[in-house]
């Protein structure tokens, strides 16, 4: 076999394998097309008979797959408006010198919540009312763990951080009644 013959053999072979894996390549790109359409097609069939989603949470928490949801859903985030007192209304209440009594402290907060009575209530209307409507609903929904979906009014799915996962359990449970 001359030097020639032998890159000739060599070079088809190669070819061979480019080729091959480009079918690979090519195999692997439609099932991943096919499983995507297919994974698609299952999240589209999870909203089956879905008209209204709310959630509610106690804590500032990751909740996966509610940014794509297919039906609007209404959050309600119970410690919004403690988390505001907490977070941007006492960083503004001027600080007492330390040893300043609980008399002196109280005196201080009143004074500056007086103060700035309109601007406070105008930064905490829509977190009060989130939080009493919020309130109001848990009550009648019984639910006693969070994050909970209530899912069109009827179905609770407390300890549940992901959408899909409260969906899935709302087709298996009350579709159809």
């Amino acid at each position: 076999m001359t030097h020639q013959e032998g890159n000739t053999f060599g070079l088809s072979a190669g070819v061979f394998r480019s080729a091959l894996l480009c079918i690979l390549l090519v195999m692997l790109a439609l099932g991943s097309g096919i499983v995507q359409a297919q994974s698609r097609a299952a999240v589209a069939d999870l909203y089956g008979g879905v008209e209204r989603i709310e959630l509610f949470l106690a804590r500032p928490t990751p909740v996966r797959n509610v940014q794509g949801a297919k039906v609007p859903v209404k959050v309600y985030r119970l410690y919004a408006h403690q988390q505001y007192i907490e977070q941007t209304l006492m960083p503004r209440i001027p600080k007492l010198p330390p040893g300043a009594s609980s008399t002196e402290i109280q005196h201080n907060i009143s004074a500056y919540i007086e103060a700035n009575k309109a601007q406070i209530e105008a930064e905490s209307k829509d977190l009060k009312a989130m939080y009493l409507e919020g309130k109001e609903l848990t009550f009648r929904y019984k639910l006693l763990d969070y994050p909970a979906f209530v899912i069109n009014g009827v179905a609770v799915f407390d300890h549940s951080n992901e959408l899909h996962e409260a969906l899935r359990a709302y087709q298996k449970h009350y579709r159809g009644r």
